[in-house]
This record gives structure tokens, C-alpha cells and sequence, in this order.
């Protein structure tokens, strides 16, 4: 049985990187660029690599946006703590006298 892998070219995985950008394979990206670049006539190499550059910073783009629209999700008057959080109960209040006392018992 012979195995056949199918090797998408630039634009199609720039295309799927698009649509998805949470889930584009960036090492493959990376490769099929260099490998479109090299098959480009050299007088088109630059205007070429610089189209996919531009869609790629667009995919960056977008993968940013997501992560920050999420990140962003925590309320702006920050935290909310309980507001028992400070209140001292006679456990924690033995803890912090110790804290205030050097070996000896004194004060410092």
C-alpha cells in the first residue's frame, strides 16, 4: 500500500491558518513559505514573499486578538476577594503576635 501525503501549498494553508488561527501549525507555515519562495520566478520573490508576510502578520493578528478577548474576561474593578479574607480569628491572631515577638518575647 503506498502512502500519499498530501502537502498543502502556501496560500491554501495561509487560507486554513485564517480561518483557524488558534490551530495553524506555524513550523509548517514557516516551511511552505521558504518552499513557495523558492519556486517563485526571482522577479517575483519579493512582491510574493511580502503578500505572504502581510497574511501572516494577519493570522498573528487575529491569534492575538483571540487571546486578549479572552484574557480581558476578568472583571475591570479586578479581583473580587471574600470579605472574610482580613478578618482575624483567634487562630491567625496568635500567628501574628508571634510573627511581632523575637525568640525572646520582646517587641520589635
Amino acid at each position: 500500500m503506498t502512502v500519499i501525503q498530501l502537502q498543502l501549498n502556501l496560500w491554501d494553508q495561509l487560507a486554513q491558518a485564517q480561518r483557524s488561527p488558534q490551530d495553524a501549525n506555524w513550523q509548517q507555515l514557516c516551511l511552505a513559505f521558504d518552499t513557495a519562495i523558492d519556486q517563485t520566478p526571482e522577479g517575483l520573490r519579493l512582491a510574493t514573499a511580502a503578500d505572504a508576510i502581510v497574511e501572516m502578520a494577519e493570522v498573528l493578528t487575529a491569534r492575538a486578538d483571540e487571546f486578549f478577548s479572552t484574557w480581558r474576561r476578568v472583571p475591570e474593578d479586578g479581583p473580587v476577594l471574600d470579605k472574610d479574607l482580613f478578618t482575624t480569628n483567634p487562630k491567625n491572631q496568635k500567628i501574628a503576635e508571634r510573627g511581632q515577638k523575637g525568640k525572646r518575647g520582646k517587641r520589635y
